[in-house]
């Protein structure tokens, strides 16, 4: 019987994506591979059949036996938290005196440590993440099956086959990671000791969000190391809280230079800087992306002069160095 089943699972929460919505609950979407725009409500968005439940008889666990849908039940216990966390730091926006606003602490240290907690959860939920962790799961794989077949044969061709992961279980190998509460912990612990900054929309351009919210930029770049993780050098990362107002994370010693406006607003009136702000959220999504009104004007222009970023074929989200190879 599957009548009581959640068949639509979300991959980013419906209480955060109401935030980009109207009051009907419908937001606007962008959808970067077909290069159309279109109005929605929020349940058919960000989202996928059964996407986190496990195949008849398997699970990540091989001691324990998950109950029927235990991680979809999961985030559904967590749904009224992004509310709470984002309301408060909206409205502690517009309580304050407008000549304190941009000096006064936004954060307490149990709020960033909550805010951080469910960051970490939505970055490892979405369809993203899970096609990266494929990916890296296949290339990883690859380069010591390489290895093992030249110790045999070293005119082995390398690029003469392809290992493809069983896509049947891509939500087990998912699981084993949204399962690991030290993992989960340890990113959360990471987010919380970069500067932390919300900055203040004051254009009429408003904030972008996506299928992938919480979004990351490097700084630094080097041939041979990536400076690509939520911990790196130089690493900083974004998530829209509305039109309004993203949280911005930035690692400290790149960016000591805004530990003196750690935990404050920042007011950004340069459109080109929302513009970079939503570029983020467009190169990075899986798909789609949000917006409460119908201002895709930038989109359009960004995948007309960035054809590859919207286009999903062959699109490269890990690389692997192993054996002097580059997978």
């Amino acid at each position: 019987m599957t009548s009581n089943k959640v068949i639509n699972q979300h991959t980013v929460s419906q209480s955060y994506l109401r935030f980009f919505a109207n009051k009907q609950e419908q937001t606007y979407v962008f959808d970067k591979l077909q290069s159309k725009a279109f109005p929605t409500h929020i349940r058919n968005v960000a989202s996928g059949r059964y996407f986190y439940d496990f195949p008849e008889g398997i699970s990540p666990d091989e001691e324990v036996k998950l109950p029927d849908q235990f991680i979809e039940k999961l985030f559904s216990e967590i749904e009224g938290e992004y509310p709470k966390k984002i309301r408060k730091i909206i409205s502690s926006y517009y309580m304050s005196h407008p000549e304190k606003v941009y000096t006064l602490p936004v954060f307490s240290g149990d709020d960033k440590l909550e805010m951080a907690e469910l960051m970490a959860l939505q970055i490892l939920r979405t369809k993203e993440y899970r096609a990266g962790i494929i990916e890296l799961y296949e290339k990883f794989n690859k380069s010591l099956l390489d290895e093992f077949i030249q110790e045999e044969d070293p005119d082995f061709d390398h690029n003469s086959y392809e290992l493809k992961f069983n896509d049947e279980f891509s939500s087990v190998l998912h699981a084993t990671q949204l399962l690991n509460p030290e993992f989960i912990d340890n990113m959360a612990q990471i987010l919380e000791k970069h500067i932390w900054l919300v900055l203040v929309n004051k254009t009429e351009l408003p904030f972008y969000t996506s299928d992938t919210p919480v979004v990351k930029r490097a700084n630094i770049e080097n041939e041979f190391i990536s400076y690509g993780g939520y911990a790196s050098e130089g690493i900083e990362i974004h998530y829209p809280l509305n039109s309004k107002f993203t949280l911005s994370l930035v690692e400290r010693s790149h960016f000591k230079d805004l530990e003196s406006k750690e935990n404050c607003f920042i007011p950004l009136d340069d459109v080109e800087t929302i513009k970079y702000q939503n570029s983020l959220q467009i190169s990075q999504a899986y798909r789609q992306v949000f917006c409460a009104e119908n201002k895709f004007d930038m989109a359009f222009d960004f995948c007309r002069e960035y054809p590859d970023i919207c286009n999903d074929k062959n699109q490269q989200r890990v690389d692997v160095h192993a054996f002097g190879r580059k997978y």
